[in-house]
């Protein structure tokens, strides 16, 4: 299996400028970004905790590893790119996290800025253009998988490379 996990560089400073629901707000638009990634790459999101994000990419036939690893990389270029997109939007003022899962038309952006973004910015303009960075590593292993859990099964994977 392809293990790709990550965190957030400023996360804790942002927990410090905002509000829990704001946050909130920010991780929602953010994790719903990675999942759309994740999807198109055809890959499994294992697990968000806090600020890390864990994705895995389980292999059937040894043939497949040289296309599965350039698959995992392409899903991390992807979400260094789209964070960097996320700075950018931030950076404007406008409201983007209220628009990426689809249930506001992204059309009413012509609005001025929100609380949300305003608390981001409140960092001066030195902190604007990279608001969050991105750490990624991907690592390849054996694991055993499977749903576990009594109150709250999910699905898990276990070995060396978690």
């Amino acid at each position: 299996a392809f293990v790709l996990f990550s965190d957030l560089q400023g996360y804790t400073a942002l927990n410090e400028r905002m509000r829990g629901s704001e946050i909130a707000m920010v991780m929602h638009g953010l994790w719903y970004i990675f999942d759309s990634l994740v999807q198109k790459h055809g890959m499994h999101k294992m697990d968000t905790v806090g600020d890390a994000f864990i994705v895995l990419c389980l292999v059937d036939n040894e043939k497949d590893l040289g296309p599965l690893a350039c698959a995992m990389v392409d899903l991390a270029r992807d979400m260094v790119v789209a964070l960097r997109d996320i700075n950018s939007a931030i950076a404007s003022g406008k409201p983007w996290h209220q628009y990426v899962d689809g249930t506001k038309d992204y059309r009413e952006l012509e609005g001025g800025e929100d609380e949300t973004s305003k608390a981001w910015r409140s960092g001066g303009e030195a902190g604007v253009h990279q608001i969050l960075n991105i750490r990624i590593g991907i690592d390849v292993g054996r694991v055993v998988a499977g749903v576990i859990g009594k109150l709250q099964p999910r699905f898990h994977a276990h070995g060396t490379v978690m």
